[in-house]
């Protein structure tokens, strides 16, 4: 009986694993890349929830075999910056029982990836008040009022358990869950805690939006009959909405379908977690960098203080183009914490590119076989210090600002309106992506994040800053301010450092993160 178990474990590790792994590592060593192989498929809904527990095992394993354990997990791009891709290749297979993933980081193949938009479709399978700022502008902008339900988003609503913005929250911390499990297993009375609040957002956050969708079409309604000329909402929803209803309305015989409610509620779903949770990562992590650089901050504040109006009157064409340095400050912020650290692709057929990466300088094809998944590494380009500079780690907001005179750009130059943004190596800083499937909210986060910036260092300076029980402790102890104000960002530099890939790139340990804001009175 025993023998009957093993031998049935065993055929079954050879259909599941073996047999499937043999087959793709065949395919895969026909493109002449470096190959790694893992038993694992890192793409699994099964590793997803288990990936915790194993891995820390996996890693202890001794040579490459733990080395390479690593790139199963989620997210490990940001982890290892440019350090696999000098150690594998700029472009190399990793080969597991399911599919093949052609990991690439050279500029010139990402390019040819970004453009050849036919060859490289997508994968069809599908902190707190930044957040809550990133809420705000996204429904002034999606749904057309000044927050989702023209309420406070930050409020349960009437109908509702959680608020608005509890609900997404709740949905985007726990993603990989929501998309895993069944909802009636999430809302078992026999799930888990976790499990059932997960559940309870999920659900919250589709009545919100079936609600949302409503309202936008009586208001559709409602304009079209009281002007017929004056019938468009500046609203993202309004749009989707209204270009289903046209299509429906001028289609001969009712051929055209439009967008059903699933569909326009996929959309809401990825303007919010698109728009949402990168934008307000970005200015989390901006705001916690200038905290620990003081002298990146006045560099900043200086020119926010020239340009930013004290009036009610906030132009854009009048001032986001004059604020250089904030938008450096930006770019700099997604160079080395991008919301995305990597972007999948998939091969729908036998997939051609041409590459220079090697020793030699001679350009030659690698064809990468059908239903390959083709990942870009967004860290190494960012990180590389063979694009980037020795100090490719280092986090230098002026390394964006140039000068027409050509004098020093550093932290300490004089404001002036000769500056300039500097380009970036090409290929070399790709938070957007590129191409004709570019992000389309690219300008949107631009915007918000100079507007949100703007406002706050106009007449506010950031500090980092100790728990009061911790303060009360270091003054005990006699250490004087600039000691523990040193102390301070060195604390909070362990706690921006100590952060990893959950869907979007984030600090693990958000609620210890402690600021002070002091108003400028100069």
């Amino acid at each position: 009986m025993i023998g009957i178990i093993i031998l049935t474990i065993i055929l079954g590790l050879l259909t599941k694993l073996v047999i499937p792994l043999g087959k793709n590592y065949i395919a895969a060593s026909k493109t002449g890349l470096p190959i790694i192989t893992s038993l694992i498929d890192p793409t699994s809904a099964l590793w997803a929830l288990t990936k915790n527990i194993i891995t820390p095992y996996l890693t202890l394993l001794p040579g490459d075999v733990g080395q390479n354990a690593k790139l199963n997990i989620l997210g490990w791009q940001f982890r290892a910056k440019h350090s696999v891709h000098e150690r594998l290749g700029k472009i190399f297979v990793q080969v597991t029982p399911s599919n093949n993933i052609v990991n690439i980081a050279d500029p010139d193949l990402v390019q040819q990836v970004f453009q050849r938009i036919d060859d490289f479709p997508k994968p069809r399978q599908i902190y707190h008040t930044c957040q809550t700022i990133a809420h705000h502008v996204l429904a002034y902008a999606g749904f057309g009022v000044r927050s989702a339900h023209g309420a406070d988003v930050t409020k349960v609503q009437q109908g509702h358990q959680l608020a608005y913005n509890d609900a997404l929250c709740t949905v985007l911390a726990n993603m990989v869950l929501a998309i895993v499990m069944p909802s009636r297993m999430l809302a078992s009375s026999l799930a888990p805690e976790r499990w059932r609040k997960v559940g309870l957002g999920v659900e919250e956050f589709r009545k919100y939006m079936k609600e949302i969708l409503e309202q936008e079409r009586m208001s559709i309604i409602d304009r079209r009959f009281k002007s017929s000329s004056n019938s468009r909402s500046e609203s993202l929803t309004s749009a989707l909405i209204q270009a289903s209803e046209e299509e429906k309305a001028t289609s001969s015989r009712g051929s055209a379908k439009g967008l059903s409610d699933d569909e326009v509620y996929g959309n809401m779903f990825i303007f919010n977690f698109a728009g949402q949770d990168t934008t307000a990562n970005t200015m989390a992590y901006a705001i916690t960098l200038m905290a620990i650089h003081p002298e990146i901050q006045e560099w900043v504040r200086e020119e926010v203080v020239a340009v930013f109006p004290r009036s009610n009157s906030q132009e854009y064409d009048q001032v986001f183009p004059r604020l250089k340095r904030v938008r450096a400050l930006m770019y700099e912020t997604l160079r080395l914490y991008p919301p995305i650290v990597y972007l999948p692709k998939l091969t729908t057929s036998r997939t051609t590119i041409l590459s220079t990466t090697g020793a030699d300088t001679q350009r030659r094809d690698i064809v990468i076989p059908p239903n390959t998944y083709v990942v870009i590494n967004f860290m190494h380009l960012h990180s590389s210090p063979e694009m980037w500079g020795d100090d490719s780690l280092d986090f230098r907001p002026s390394r964006w600002i140039g000068r027409t005179d050509s004098s020093d750009n550093g932290p300490n130059l004089e404001f002036s309106s000769e500056e300039k943004l500097e380009r970036s190596p090409p290929g070399a800083f790709i938070p957007w992506a590129t191409g004709p499937r570019n992000c389309p909210g690219m300008k949107f986060a631009q915007v918000e994040f100079v507007s949100v910036i703007g406002s706050l260092l106009s007449d506010h300076r950031v500090e980092a800053a100790l728990p009061p029980m911790l303060q009360d402790q270091m003054e005990s102890k006699g250490l004087h301010e600039p000691e523990i104000a040193d102390l301070s960002r060195k604390r909070l530099r362990s706690i921006l450092e100590d952060s990893d890939v959950r869907v979007t790139t984030t600090m693990l340990r958000p609620g210890e993160v402690w600021l002070r804001w002091r108003k400028v009175t100069e």
